[in-house]
């Protein structure tokens, strides 16, 4: 949505029939929301509204919302003040953690008993081998993604079910997309790979 040659929001939506609802899918997208400049939540979504009404569209499902997105700060109020009908439920929980800066500062963090367990699971790591962590940028995506989605498959039965060629195939893409962000963790046990973790590093941020 434009103002001018600014732009003031964006609705990732996908239309079907009277309905609409987020494009992404929560199988893959831990968070869902529109994008909005900051102080035009106003006209964003009154004008947002109208749009969706004039083009018959009757209700709207957005799920996957963290407590500080704009659909439960600002659509809600907004929807409310056009006397919308509006049903909130909750779906999963998350859990947010803030990092301490070290390692034995996140310790400390821990009770007694998870100390102990870190440590223990530590302890046998270290006996397993000789370990090594490493991170690939994008650069080396195209053969780290083969490892990451076959440890992915081999890891249980839920999580090679999950693994169809439609989400591989979206994991390649988001590797391909985001080569410039996109960190890939292998941690090898005597030069063999045992595991793997795909991240997005944004501006610091994992």
């Amino acid at each position: 949505m434009r103002d001018g040659d600014a732009v003031i929001g964006v609705a990732p939506l996908l239309l079907k029939g009277n309905r609409a609802s987020f494009m992404g899918s929560p199988d893959v997208c831990d968070y869902l929301d529109f994008v909005v400049a900051p102080e035009r939540e106003g006209d964003f979504f009154n004008t947002l509204l109208t749009s969706l009404a004039e083009s018959g569209i009757a209700s709207l499902d957005l799920p996957s919302l963290r407590p500080d997105s704009t659909v439960l700060t600002s659509l809600l109020r907004i929807a409310r003040e056009r006397g919308l009908a509006i049903s909130c439920e909750p779906h999963d929980v998350s859990l947010e953690l803030d990092l301490p800066a070290t390692w034995d500062e996140y310790l400390e963090m821990l009770s007694a008993k998870q100390r102990h367990e870190v440590r223990r699971k530590l302890k046998r790591l270290s006996e397993a081998g000789d370990i090594d962590y490493v991170v690939e940028d994008g650069n080396a995506t195209g053969e780290c993604i083969d490892l990451f989605l076959r440890l992915f498959r081999a890891t249980s039965k839920e999580k090679s079910t999950f693994m169809t060629a439609d989400m591989e195939a979206f994991f390649r893409s988001i590797a391909e997309a985001m080569a410039d962000i996109v960190k890939l963790g292998i941690l090898k046990i005597d030069a063999m790979p045992v595991a793997a973790v795909m991240c997005l590093d944004y501006r610091g941020t994992i």
